[in-house]
């Protein structure tokens, strides 16, 4: 269940980034404060850490003046996010 949410998670991160780098900042916006709320539901502290990480460099985008490596340094925190959620959850422990 856990895994199912921070994949969950993830997926609305990247669709966060999308809207901030086609310029929607009103959406961008809300999407990543309801993401920042819904990670402090996360059982990981770590990636609930994270994921508001990843919020902060999508927010980034928005008000940055170098629009590659500000998207490319967000994709980064997104991709370590989902590295630790892979390493860190039950079902790959398990395997």
């Amino acid at each position: 269940m856990e895994q199912m949410k921070n994949q969950a998670l993830i997926a609305d991160l990247k669709a966060a980034l999308l809207s901030a780098q086609e310029g929607q900042t009103v959406q961008a916006e809300a999407m990543t404060d309801r993401i920042r709320e819904r990670s402090y539901e996360v059982e990981l502290r770590l990636a609930g850490y994270m994921i508001r990480s990843a919020c902060g460099a999508i927010d980034g985008v928005l008000r940055s003046m170098d629009l590659d490596n500000s998207v490319a340094f967000a994709l980064h925190e997104i991709e370590k996010l989902e590295r630790v959620v892979r390493q860190l959850s039950p079902q790959s422990t398990a395997a």
